[in-house]
């Protein structure tokens, strides 16, 4: 939920908040998504509930609607419910639900405690007949319906389907005249630095980067603390302190850079898959997501001493968002964490003495992007979905 809080945030947001205005625009933006649906939805009457009934989901959700797996309808005349996150309204009609980070999504609550307190409440709702089907993004998070609902009715209903990326046009021999130079370009778009873990990643860049040295790190987060500021001086990053960017302002970021470095402590998905649209290999932390993300050997995945939605440690070690963040706190001033600032230290010298792996790593990225993390293969899927309903 970072970068919806850096939204939340903005200081236009704060103003229209303030003024009362943002609840205005946001019924009139839902009274022209009617209007919109009730002229040019399709035969197939499949009502997507996102964007304005729920409003804070990831900004990435909005591809879903540019480029559909079926023109949507209005709630009133759907066929087929398809719900993300959690189902607002249910009747006769059979529903789908995307449960986006977590199977315990539907619940609705913010901490980890008070998710688990509705386990049965959430069993409840799958296991419901009209629940037809439960679209899951990652083997991870598979794996995780499987520890909380190993109900056989209902891991039935689970079906992989990946977010979808949409591949952009790379030019290749220029990126890796660039990268064969030794001029390596790093990328971290972080949301929040706490949640994402940027601390790990500023103290490996810190040790790995010297005077001689001509990489540099591109990172766009919007609240670094003043002394990393100071200690990385001359260290070839470049600040990037607006949020949240623009989407031309990221495809610039992702257009001019090797490598994309994606720690997390919380969670982490689009910033990942965004990156495979421009090629780029991806240096991340271990996560429910991350199995997947690496299904074509694309990735380096960094082994973490736990992250947020650990199974055996979620609403019970850490029952609360402020738990969690005290236990990790105290287990990086223990050094718990120091073997995983040393892998990207690692990885970092490792392209720097082989930098045709970014280059091959990239193109597994792209490959990704484009065969199997498609938008177009996950359209098909979800159309194929919606047909057999």
């Amino acid at each position: 939920m970072s970068i919806q809080e850096t939204n939340r945030r903005k200081l236009s947001t704060r103003i229209l908040r303030r003024l009362r205005i943002s609840q205005t625009i946001r019924a009139f933006q839902f009274f022209l998504e009617r209007i919109i649906r009730s002229l040019f939805g399709s035969k197939d009457r499949i009502f997507y509930d996102y964007r304005f009934e729920f409003a804070d989901l990831h900004p990435f959700f909005w591809r879903y609607y540019e480029i559909p797996a079926s023109k949507f309808c209005n709630r009133t005349n759907a066929r087929i419910l398809h719900f993300v996150h959690h189902p607002k309204v249910t009747d006769q009609r059979p529903f789908i639900i995307e449960p986006n980070d977590h199977p315990l999504a539907p619940a609705c609550r913010v901490e980890p405690f008070e998710n688990l307190a509705r386990l049965e409440y959430v069993r409840d709702i799958y296991l419901q007949p009209n629940c037809k089907r439960i679209l899951v993004e990652s083997k991870g998070q598979e794996d995780l319906f499987r520890h909380y609902f190993p109900d056989p009715d209902i891991t039935a209903k689970c079906e992989i389907i990946h977010l979808g990326t949409v591949p952009k046009l790379i030019d290749w021999p220029k990126k890796y005249d660039r990268i064969r130079n030794g001029n390596i370009r790093y990328l971290c778009l972080a949301s929040d630095f706490d949640k994402k873990g940027v601390d790990v990643v500023l103290n490996a860049w810190c040790e790995y980067h010297t005077a001689e040295n001509s990489d540099q790190l591109l990172l766009a987060c919007p609240n670094i603390p003043e002394h990393y500021q100071r200690l990385l001086a001359g260290k070839g990053v470049k600040w990037i302190r607006e949020a949240p960017l623009t989407m031309g302002q990221k495809s610039h970021l992702h257009s001019m850079s090797d490598v994309a470095i994606a720690p997390l402590h919380t969670d982490g998905g689009a910033n990942v898959i965004e990156a495979f649209e421009y090629g780029l290999p991806v240096v991340t932390m271990r996560c429910q997501r991350s199995e997947s993300q690496n299904g074509n050997k694309n990735c380096i995945v960094i082994d973490v001493p736990f992250y947020f939605y650990d199974a055996q440690h979620y609403g019970i070690q850490w029952r609360t968002f402020q738990e969690f963040f005290l236990i990790l706190q105290e287990s990086k001033r223990l050094g718990e964490f120091d073997g995983v600032k040393n892998e990207f230290v690692n990885q970092f010298r490792a392209f720097k003495n082989n930098p045709r792996q970014i280059y091959d790593l990239g193109i597994r990225s792209y490959e990704y992007a484009a065969g199997e993390f498609s938008l177009a293969v996950r359209n098909a899927k979800v159309a194929r979905i919606y047909a057999e309903i």
